[in-house]
């Protein structure tokens, strides 16, 4: 009985053994298995330009929509055509505007009617003025020598009384002189009457007589005024007519034809842009916006014009990142003074800047990403290490990295994405 438990125990541990033997077997052939080969670099510090060239697009510096004043009128005349270039003051269309005219001649004639009016009853009103003094002057005058009249028949009456006295005159020549004194007196008499009531009725009278001229002038007035004001309408109003360019430019949308009918409903009649300056936007990455100052050159070349280098400053930029994008607006001006650049032109933007950057450097495809994080495999002693890396400026594929490795360290560059962190490696040449 005992020998069989003693054979049934000494079984049982040769299975034990057996068990942990393979186990450990398996085990050594399982590692053997993972051990992956890669390829590596040895970190090290260099040098790279900062420059950075960068997409962008140009776009006139000013763009403006020129739309008509005028409710409803028909084109008449279009004298340019979408790419010509025009002056301000230009008239780029001209609308149909014989109605227009035709009423500023209507109130033309209505407006010299009014001068006329006023001038004939100037004239007549300083006729009236002179009728009057003429009329109080006459009777001024007869006045007077109707005194003379009298004066003379009484000198006359004296003379034949003395005469008379002394027997040179008969009492008949006495008696016909007296009789002419006594007319010569009622002539003066009813002059002076006369010559008083003129006198005391003048100012009266001349008002009387010279109203009515004074409210036909007045009215004439009114009348030149409300004219003037309406012709000056008029005239404001017929410049709608004529649209002109309101910049130097080029006309870059142009949707009307003659003879057309508009209505006020459009839009706008033409587009016009100046090309005489250039904004070229592009779009900064975070990691090149330190390199970006407003006022900074810029050399820019168009694909258009691949031998000729343009120099731009910074015009603007944004301050605040598109969260789409993930990069800042930057727009560098520049001159067009030959009108070579068109908007919509593609370019490349290169930030120039003559110092080197100093640094830890690797091309980008050896960086992985993992949400926000950045990361690489590092080698120590044949084993992967999952390492967190900050990276900073980037040019053409190539990353400056500001944490994270150190000179001398071990970089996997092949073979990372069958890497996981902690696996044996096997780094081959």
């Amino acid at each position: 009985m005992i020998s069989v438990f003693k054979k049934t125990f000494l079984i049982s541990i040769f299975f034990i053994f057996l068990m942990t033997g393979c186990e450990k077997l398996s085990k050594a052939s399982s590692d053997e298995i993972e051990e992956i080969s890669v390829k590596t670099i040895d970190i090290k510090i260099s040098e790279l330009d900062y420059s950075a060239s960068i997409a962008g697009t140009a776009h006139p510096i000013k763009e403006i929509n020129v739309k008509s004043d005028l409710m409803s009128s028909k084109i008449k005349k279009i004298y340019f055509r979408e790419g010509d270039i025009v002056k301000k003051g230009d008239v780029v269309v001209e609308f149909e505007d014989r109605e227009h005219r035709l009423s500023i001649s209507q109130e033309k004639l209505r407006f010299e009617d009014s001068k006329s009016g006023k001038q004939k009853a100037q004239v007549e009103k300083e006729e009236q003025v002179f009728g009057i003094e003429k009329e109080l002057t006459e009777s001024e005058a007869d006045y007077l020598r109707k005194q003379i009249y009298f004066n003379k028949a009484n000198d006359e009456v004296e003379t034949k009384k003395q005469l008379f006295r002394i027997n040179a005159a008969t009492l008949e020549e006495l008696k016909s002189a007296e009789r002419e004194l006594e007319k010569t007196e009622i002539d003066l008499k009813a002059a002076k009457s006369n010559y008083d009531t003129l006198m005391k009725m003048f100012s009266k009278e001349k008002n009387l007589r010279l109203e009515k001229f004074d409210i036909i002038i007045k009215q004439a007035d009114n009348n030149i005024k409300k004219s003037q004001l309406e012709l000056e309408r008029l005239n404001m109003e017929l410049e709608k007519f004529s649209v002109k360019a309101p910049i130097n430019g080029i006309i870059s949308e142009l949707d009307i034809i003659e003879n057309m009918q508009i209505d006020g409903s459009e839009p706008f009649l033409f587009r016009i842009i100046d090309i005489s300056d250039i904004l070229v936007s592009v779009n900064v990455s975070e990691s090149d916006i330190f390199k970006v100052e407003k006022d900074k050159e810029a050399s820019i070349v168009f694909d258009a014009m691949k031998k000729n280098t343009f120099i731009g400053l910074v015009y603007s930029v944004k301050p605040v990142i598109d969260m789409t994008s993930r990069s800042f607006p930057v727009e560098i001006k520049l001159s067009n003074n030959n009108n070579l650049i068109r908007p919509g032109m593609f370019c490349r933007v290169d930030f120039s800047n003559s110092e080197k950057k100093k640094g830890i450097f690797i091309h980008g495809n050896i960086i992985r990403k993992t949400g926000n994080s950045s990361f690489v495999f590092k080698v120590k002693n044949n084993v992967a290490v999952k390492t967190l890396i900050t990276t900073g400026f980037e040019k053409d594929g190539v990353v400056e990295i500001l944490s994270g490795l150190s000179e001398n360290d071990i970089v996997i560059s092949e073979g990372i994405d069958r890497v996981r962190d902690l696996a044996t490696v096997k780094v081959i040449k």
